[in-house]
C-alpha cells in the first residue's frame, strides 16, 4: 500500500510572524508524535517567497484520521498560525495524450 502524502502549509511569512525562525521546531514535534504512534513520518519540507511547507507521509489510509488529529493538536499546542493549511494530496496520473 502507498503512503498518503500530506503537506502542512504556512503561507507567506505567517510562520515568522508567529515567532518561529524556521520550521524546525514544528517539524520535530510533528515527527515525534507521528513516529511515536508509528503511523507516519515527516519526510521533508522547504520554503521560499510564497511560504513554508512540511511534508508528511502517513503509512496507511486507515490511519489518516488519527494522523490528522495528531497533526492538528500538535500545531495548536505550538500556536501555529490560524491560517495554516493541512493538505492531503491524492495521486492522480494523467497521460500526455
Amino acid at each position: 500500500m502507498e503512503n498518503i502524502f500530506v503537506e502542512v502549509w504556512f503561507a507567506g511569512d505567517t510562520l515568522g510572524q508567529a515567532g518561529y525562525e524556521s520550521r524546525d521546531e514544528i517539524d520535530e514535534a510533528l515527527s515525534d508524535v507521528l513516529e511515536e504512534e508509528d503511523i507516519g513520518r515527516v519526510s521533508g519540507g522547504g520554503g521560499g517567497n510564497l511560504g513554508v511547507n512540511i511534508d508528511i507521509d502517513i503509512f496507511e489510509e486507515e490511519d489518516f484520521e488519527q494522523a490528522l488529529a495528531l497533526i492538528r493538536s500538535t500545531l495548536l499546542r505550538l500556536n501555529a498560525p490560524e491560517s495554516t493549511e493541512i493538505v492531503k494530496h491524492t495521486k492522480t496520473v494523467y497521460s500526455l495524450k
